[in-house]
């Protein structure tokens, strides 16, 4: 039992270590997360700004919503 335990961690441990290294970043708010009234909104809403300071080991994703309050 304990070798294929240890056969079973082999197998898994190389592809944990390849595994992803992205840090995942949810920008969560109203209008002005999501980029209303602005011109070019996937690229220059704060979120898209933030991705581009953020770089490669970041996933930024918006997840503003126009009319969006604490309420709801």
């Amino acid at each position: 039992m304990r070798q294929i335990l240890i056969f079973c961690f082999l197998l898994v441990f190389p592809a944990v270590i390849r595994a992803e290294k992205t840090l995942k970043v949810a920008c969560v708010g109203n209008s002005i997360t999501y980029g209303a009234g602005i011109a070019g909104r996937e690229n220059n809403s704060y979120p898209a700004q933030l991705q581009q300071l953020l770089g490669e080991g970041y996933r930024v994703e918006n997840f503003g919503h126009n009319g969006a309050t604490a309420a709801s």
